[in-house]
């Protein structure tokens, strides 16, 4: 039996949850690093998005959890990027 963050894909499982705190630990630091209070608002409202769609979905939704994997992936690498400009 699984707990209620767990499906039958321990992989996938570990990647929704690993990639969602690498992003919102990446956001956390744009947060700290930004030049006025818009910018840190800003990146304090993804932070809250993200925590809100993470805890949306339900531990038997693979589908959806590989989406975001897919989308939180390609996110986090335009963000580290940044720090290549």
């Amino acid at each position: 039996m699984h707990g209620p963050d767990h499906t039958d894909d321990p992989l996938g499982d570990e990647a929704f949850t690993v990639l969602g705190r690498r992003l919102s630990a990446r956001y956390v630091e744009l947060h700290d690093r930004a030049s006025d209070e818009y910018e840190r608002r800003c990146w304090e409202e993804r932070v809250i998005d993200l925590r809100e769609r993470r805890r949306s979905v339900a531990s038997d939704d693979v589908e959806t959890r590989n989406r975001y994997v897919r989308e939180w992936t390609a996110l986090l690498a335009d963000l580290l990027l940044l720090d290549e400009e």
